[in-house]
């Protein structure tokens, strides 16, 4: 007879599928520390720029809520969209469905990163067009409606 090999869990069977869950569920609470990260990185650069010399802004919600020309009004608004997603998949990091969904929220986080890495891009390339619009602001808010400054 050979040597034996030692044994690899302690025989109870209901060790594998709680090393899974585990494991999915690590994975979960990863992507989402990364998620809150890149939250809070997309907050900083916001606030930043409108703040500053203003920005371009896609989204129609956040542009209303800019324009409340409060960037504490902004930071809670950013914090409840964000708390509320995280929470949602925290809640239900036991679901199969949860992962997926964890993972599709860090693209579109990675996508608006992406967003924001060309939006420096451009400012960086081309400093004038922006310091010439936040001095301008209101004739340029007027033929573009996206252009948020919040501030003076």
């Amino acid at each position: 007879m050979g040597p034996q090999a030692l044994p690899t869990s302690s025989g109870n069977s209901a060790d594998a599928p709680a090393l899974r869950r585990f494991s999915r569920e690590g994975r979960i609470l990863g992507v989402l520390l990364a998620i809150g990260v890149m939250a809070y990185a997309d907050l900083d650069m916001t606030l930043a720029y409108a703040t500053n010399m203003g920005m371009g802004e896609g989204n129609p919600v956040a542009r209303a809520v800019m324009a409340a020309q409060s960037p504490t009004i902004v930071v809670v608004y950013k914090l409840a969209c964000t708390v509320f997603g995280l929470v949602v998949l925290y809640r239900f990091r036991k679901s199969r469905l949860s992962e997926p969904a964890a993972w599709a929220m860090l693209l579109v986080m990675g996508w608006l990163m992406l967003r924001w890495t060309h939006y420096n891009a451009g400012i960086a390339a081309s400093p004038s067009l922006y310091v010439d619009a936040a001095m301008a602001k209101d004739a340029y808010a007027d033929a573009h409606p996206e252009w948020i400054m919040i501030g003076p």
